[in-house]
């Protein structure tokens, strides 16, 4: 377990490595060529930055007792850092969305092309690379954090490729105008990012509760029990990748503290099986006969 752990993090820290270093080599292609869609792309990089070192915290934290009085803190400042990393996205998207849309108007050449095209082959080389090697990690550890890093960086290699053919459009073809409506359509991307990662973040901060059809499937599974006379009072939220689920249930009143106890044991392993990284805490209580 502690090997797997050690991989799954020293994997983490590989992808923020690499995060940094396209973010910089990206920014540093934005200055020498004027890029549109350059710049979208490098937006996108440094947002990698924010989230895999968000991933590379969190699992560092995850073999560290809780602090006590802050059992939910960690979850609810990964959400905080998420809100931050949404606003930075989405102003930076409608920066270069006004930038695309001057450079439709009033067209510009790029410079430097071939140094441009540089950056993004070591960036296609460097993203494959990398999703080669957390799939590896994957398969050996399991790590749903690290299979949701490769699945993003999976959607930057589309982005790679369409700064390359803005690039090789613009610059070789003299297509000027390909790159402001592929950096156009990259910064609408970009839009669309920030908002799915600022809806998520508010829905941790303001305990947005699990789906209604798992918490139907829960209710199903605990009211199925023979032993447990009802259920209520089902609260669920989600923090930091762990479901909470708490809930009360009735018991007859002849059941002793040894027998609730088996009860609720064996209802915590049907939900384990349920529900992926589920804390489930059960409030048992005498079932009161009118």
């Amino acid at each position: 377990m502690a090997d797997r752990w050690r991989l799954a993090v020293a994997a983490s820290r590989t992808s923020l490595l690499v995060a940094v270093g396209l973010a910089v080599l990206k920014l540093a292609a934005v200055i020498g060529t004027g890029s549109v869609a350059m710049m979208s792309s490098a937006v996108d990089s440094f947002a990698d930055v924010a989230a895999s070192g968000m991933i590379w915290l969190s699992l560092r934290g995850a073999q560290q007792p809780p602090e006590p009085g802050y059992q939910l803190g960690q979850g609810r400042l990964e959400a905080v850092s998420a809100l931050t990393q949404s606003a930075f996205v989405a102003g930076a998207g409608l920066f270069a969305l006004c930038i695309a849309v001057r450079q439709l108007i009033y067209v510009q050449p790029l410079g430097h092309e071939v140094s441009g095209l540089a950056v993004m082959m070591v960036s296609l080389v460097a993203t494959l690379g990398l999703m080669i090697y957390q799939r590896r990690v994957v398969a050996l550890t399991g790590s749903s954090a690290i299979a949701a890093d490769r699945a993003h960086y999976e959607s930057d290699l589309f982005t790679n490729i369409a700064v390359v053919l803005s690039l090789v459009g613009a610059g070789i073809y003299g297509l000027h105008r390909l790159d402001p409506l592929i950096g156009g359509a990259l910064a609408i991307y970009l839009l669309f990012m920030a908002y799915r990662i600022g809806r998520d973040a508010v829905g941790t901060l303001l305990d947005r509760p699990l789906p209604a059809e798992l918490r139907a499937r829960i209710e199903a599974v605990v009211r199925a029990d023979a032993d447990i006379v009802a259920m209520y009072d089902l609260r669920t939220r989600q923090a930091s990748g762990t479901r909470i689920v708490e809930f009360h249930i009735e018991l007859a009143p002849d059941t002793t503290v040894s027998d609730a106890r088996a009860i609720m044991d064996r209802v915590e392993l049907e939900l384990d099986e349920l529900v992926p990284d589920v804390e489930v805490t059960i409030h048992p209580m005498p079932a009161v006969h009118d």
